[in-house]
């Protein structure tokens, strides 16, 4: 049962009972699901069904968007009630930096509450573009960014008011067979290998001088990805998101869109017996195709449910929709094509012209079904491409009194070819010869390999090196250019600003580049090398320093400083120079606190701890007026002494050539010994003790 909710008086609610096979469900992969139903046009409730009518089934409430009165039945199209998330208008978002809970709770509607937020833990950035944000947008604009770079969906519940974020690369195999011989009534088949790619080239965040963010330093030196598990053919793509700013991240999702590209893109339409209750959508099936000899797993990424399941479908993919922004695409069968000079855009029309004929000449004709009112009088009649049942078949022709369209999608559409009776044609491709008109609105104008293109929605705009302006190719335009380079912009170049490692050959320079993060030789002569960063060995290379260490204490290291410190040793660490207790100054001052002298030692100045050397001074403490000196001179320093001995200062004992004496006031008895009388050859024939007793630095008494 269906309840509507009067539009002029939404307190009123009215049931409406309907058959189960006139309604259905369309489960979707990005949340965004419709309800689908017919009623009579005479039916007694049909005047309370309008557009922005709400409605609720049994899950979830919806509003009607489409209406599509025909004949004697109305068929109505509801989507999934949204309209909190559009009722705030934000001048300006951008978030940088934050995980995926707190980017949503920056935008949920009052009253609405997620579910399965905190399990992503991935931090980056939601914006426009690079650097901007989104300008006068609502938060379901910003929902399709949010799920683009978290990788995730959502499935909203509008009556409980809830988000629930899904992560569809968390789902495993079911263990659930799809197959005509058990439970298959109809296959539908897409195979697209487009985008198909097994290598891919990732750029993150460009830096001021446009080097952009790569993974090429924690990939074993390698800016890519690669995955050969469908083909060995190297097909490289290049990918851009200028919100990664840490490479690891960068890394991973690279690996997860080259998983996606790695395969051709294929999808079922898989109408099937005994679905039954539960959620399909996200389930990862095995699919055994017969007819291509296939047995492979695939994620259901739509699901139209019936309320009695019968008739109930799943669409299959190996890749689950995604947006994906590329900057560049090399493909050898484009490239080949380029090189084919007979490949014309002729050439395509008269492909195209071919095809036409053989579809519509040869056996695939139909079946044509008029369509009657209730008076009996034909309406509209139909052509079914597949099937000669108008509810299951899916390729469709419509000619009425509208105009005249073809639909992929069954009955109801969508119509992506149209004639209508106003003029006017809405088709998604058209090939043509010559087409002539005053005005002609376009998205992108691109030539048939996609390699030119102009872009008139982002302004956009690109053309191959072998395009000419008037008579030079952009290849020979950037050539000439290329002779004022200087070599460090040719090594740039080559090297993407030193990222890219390798040896490259420069045929206009006749130079040899060679990058390296590692290099092992023998010997090295007639060169130099300049390095700013690195290592050798155990050390660690910068601009102005040499350094080792580990641990406080043990940080070693050199310097070309003209004003510093150009040795040092037992530093605590690489900011602590000036505290080692071993070190060297430029000006040769030398500096050793756990200093261990053998031998001859000479010095002519210097500082010691609390003793300073000057010439033959020795200073005990750092005020000598206060502490002491001792000194050996041979001039005269003082006004008042003229000794060439050795001086004690502690204010005074002198110890002159000449004489010895204390000053200021010595009190001491000194005991020693006196020769009494020499022998002829100078030495002491006898002696006698002596005892001299000063008092006050006066000599009081001597004794013999």
């Amino acid at each position: 049962m269906l309840k509507i909710y009067d539009f002029n008086n939404p307190t009123n609610v009215i049931p409406l009972h309907l058959e189960d096979d006139k309604r259905y469900i369309t489960h979707k992969f990005n949340g965004y699901d419709t309800l689908t139903f017919e009623i009579e046009s005479n039916h007694k409730l049909y005047k309370y069904i309008a557009e922005e009518v709400k409605i609720e089934d049994e899950k979830n409430r919806y509003i009607v968007k489409k209406i599509d009165e025909h004949s004697n039945f109305v068929t109505a199209v509801c989507e999934v009630d949204l309209d909190d998330w559009k009722e705030i208008i934000f001048e300006a978002f951008r978030t940088t930096n934050k995980m995926l809970s707190e980017v949503l709770s920056l935008i949920i509607p009052d009253g609405w509450t997620s579910i399965g937020d905190s399990l992503f833990s991935l931090r980056t950035t939601i914006e426009e573009s690079e650097g901007k944000p989104f300008y006068g947008v609502n938060a379901l604009d910003i929902l399709p960014t949010i799920a683009e770079v978290y990788s995730c969906t959502f499935q909203f519940d509008a009556i409980n008011k809830t988000i629930e974020i899904i992560n569809p690369e968390s789902f495993k195999p079911s263990g659930y067979f799809f197959t005509d011989e058990l439970n298959l009534k109809s296959l539908g088949y897409v195979g697209n290998s487009t985008n198909f790619a097994t290598r891919l080239y990732a750029y993150g965040k460009k830096e001021d001088d446009g080097t952009a963010l790569t993974f090429a330093d924690i990939n074993d030196g390698k800016p890519y990805v690669e995955d050969f598990s469908y083909s060995d053919k190297i097909i490289s793509v290049g990918w851009s998101d200028e919100r990664y700013t840490v490479k690891e991240n960068l890394l991973e999702a690279a690996k997860a869109k080259l998983k996606e590209l790695s395969y051709p893109e294929r999808s079922y339409t898989c109408e099937a017996d005994n679905l039954g209750e539960g959620t399909w959508l996200y389930q990862i099936v095995t699919l055994v195709d017969r007819k291509r000899k296939t047995r492979v797993n695939h994620q259901v990424v739509e699901y139209k449910e019936y309320p009695n399941h019968v008739g109930d479908s799943v669409t299959l993919s190996m890749v689950a929709p995604k947006v994906e922004s590329y900057v560049s695409r090399v493909e050898s069968d484009l490239k080949k094509k380029l090189e084919d000079k007979t490949y014309t855009i002729q050439k395509e029309i008269e492909k195209a012209i071919e095809n036409a004929t053989q579809q519509i000449t040869g056996n695939k004709g139909g079946c044509f079904k008029w369509i009657f009112d209730g008076n009996g009088n034909p309406q509209e009649l139909v052509n079914l491409g597949d099937t000669e049942d108008i509810n299951t078949a899916q390729k469709i022709w419509r000619w009425n009194a509208s105009g005249l369209g073809h639909s992929n999608n069954g009955y109801n559409g969508d119509y992506t070819l149209a004639f209508l009776s106003d003029g006017s044609v809405n088709a998604s491709a058209i090939t043509t010869g010559v087409l002539t008109a005053n005005i002609i609105r376009a998205g992108k104008l691109t030539d048939l390999q996609g390699l030119n293109y102009w872009d008139l929605e982002t302004g956009e705009f690109k053309l191959t090196a072998n395009a000419k302006v008037e008579d030079k190719t952009l290849e020979e335009y950037a050539q000439s250019g290329f002779e004022s380079l200087t070599q460090e912009q040719v090594f740039n170049k080559l090297t993407n600003n030193g990222q890219t490692m390798g040896l490259y050959l420069d045929s206009k320079s006749n130079s040899l580049y060679l990058n390296a993060s590692y290099m092992k030789t023998g010997k090295l002569q007639g060169v130099e090398i300049v390095a700013e960063s690195g290592k050798i060995g155990g050390f660690d290379i910068t601009q102005d320093k040499l350094y080792g260490g580990t641990s406080s204490g043990s940080y070693v290291g050199l310097s070309p400083s003209s004003n510093g410190y150009v040795f040092w040793a037992g530093a605590s660490s690489i900011n602590s120079i000036s505290e080692a207790p071993f070190r060297v100054l430029s000006n040769g001052k030398f500096y050793a606190a756990n200093a261990v002298l053998t031998g001859s030692f000479v010095s002519n100045a210097g500082d010691y701890g609390q003793i300073s050397i000057d010439k033959g001074r020795i200073d005990f403490g750092s005020d000598t007026s206060e502490y002491g000196d001792i000194y050996c001179f041979n001039s005269n320093p003082y006004s008042d002494n003229n000794y060439k001995g050795l001086a004690f200062r502690a204010d005074s004992l002198l110890f002159g050539c000449k004489e010895a004496y204390f000053s200021n006031g010595i009190t001491k008895t000194i005991s020693f010994v006196a020769p009494t009388s020499m022998n002829s050859d100078g030495t002491v024939a006898s002696w006698k003790s002596v005892k001299l007793a000063i008092k006050g630095g006066i000599l009081t008494n001597d004794s013999y």
